[in-house]
């Protein structure tokens, strides 16, 4: 690809580097007019990712890299429509997945005492920066319009929250300057990796400890990350829908608007997806594709399903909003390479990293 060859402008960090299933078989997934040959690993399938599987079905190729999700590489479109179609379809007819709520209150504290401060994030258990991923903020930043629609998804947040709180329920309500997409996990919570530029993703312990990056591999990572996005051109997310998921957490969803000029029948999140996997072999199985996705607010207590009226009010909202929002569009000029401290939160350090214009 053609780099753009200026630098981007630093966040907190300042200039220098970044401070303070491996078993495979090789295949490709069809990726709508396109395909993507990759590594794929063995492991069972989510039951949304076999049904995507179906529509998409597997070829064999040349590979390299890691594929993510394990075992399915499916990027684009008409890919996240399937799943969006499946995540709202699926909270309606089976509600709440009381297992993945209960699996969430792990990382929240404050559920027991119900007053203030609240619901907050827990910090990693992990030495600080073990969790390190690329995310798009939204924000909405200086972009009036952009800030409206962030204003919006604060406003479909707390009519959810009001329907919920009036049930009982215990709510997280993700504060605006922590809406963001994920892009891509260089090391995930449940995945740590030291060095996800190698192959095996580094040497994860060291003298009995959970090992860390060294400065040397944070610029190392910072480069590489930064190189892939100073080669990708801005492009607009278009808004798709808003859905209560059936682990509890209220998404807006996005489908990318553009064409990826370097990787024909791709879209620019996915062709940049791609890209930072081949780049970082070693990194997480686990990545957020094909969603692209912000999260407004997580249910959290009790772990208990729904009432037929709460259910059927929130679903109500998410229509409401989802007619009001569908194909609004989100510009995105630039990502964020956190080293997060508190679980799903943004909070720690941060390097922007502007795209190409």
């Amino acid at each position: 690809r053609a780099r753009n060859t200026g630098t981007s402008p630093h966040g907190n960090l300042g200039g220098g580097a970044l401070s303070s299933e491996r078993n495979s078989s090789v295949s490709s997934l069809k990726i709508e007019s396109g395909s993507l040959p990759l590594e794929k690993s063995t492991g069972a399938a989510t039951r949304t990712q076999q049904s995507l599987a179906k529509v998409i079905p597997a070829q064999g190729g040349p590979s390299r890299g890691s594929p993510s999700p394990p075992g399915n590489d499916v990027y684009g479109n008409a890919a996240r429509e399937i799943q969006y179609q499946q995540m709202q379809d699926a909270f309606l007819a089976e509600g709440m997945d009381v297992q993945a709520v209960e699996s969430a209150q792990l990382s929240f504290g404050g559920l027991e005492e119900k007053e203030w401060p609240g619901i907050w994030p827990k910090p990693y258990s992990h030495p600080f920066p073990s969790v390190r991923l690329v995310v798009f903020p939204l924000d909405g930043g200086q972009f009036g319009k952009d800030s409206t629609l962030a204003r919006s998804f604060t406003q479909v947040g707390k009519e959810v929250f009001q329907c919920l709180a009036f049930a009982g329920y215990q709510v997280y309500m993700n504060p605006r300057s922590s809406y963001h997409a994920s892009v891509f996990y260089l090391s995930h919570p449940n995945d740590v990796r030291v060095d996800p530029a190698s192959s095996g993703g580094g040497e994860l312990f060291k003298n009995g400890q959970l090992a860390v990056p060294n400065e040397n591999a944070l610029e190392k990572e910072l480069n590489l990350t930064r190189a892939e996005l100073e080669g990708t051109p801005c492009f607009t997310l278009k808004i798709d829908r808003v859905v209560l998921t059936r682990e509890g957490t209220l998404l807006v969803l996005f489908q990318d608007a553009s064409v990826s000029a370097e990787t024909p029948g791709f879209n620019t999140v996915d062709a940049l997806r791609r890209d930072l996997r081949l780049t970082f072999p070693g990194a997480p199985a686990q990545q957020p594709v094909p969603l692209v996705h912000c999260t407004l607010l997580r249910v959290l207590a009790p772990a208990t399903d729904f009432p037929p009226d709460t259910k059927n009010q929130i679903s109500n909202i998410c229509a409401k909003w989802t007619k009001k929002l569908h194909g609004m569009e989100y510009i995105i000029d630039r990502a964020w390479l956190v080293h997060e401290k508190k679980f799903s939160s943004l909070e720690g350090d941060k390097e922007t990293l502007l795209l190409s214009p």
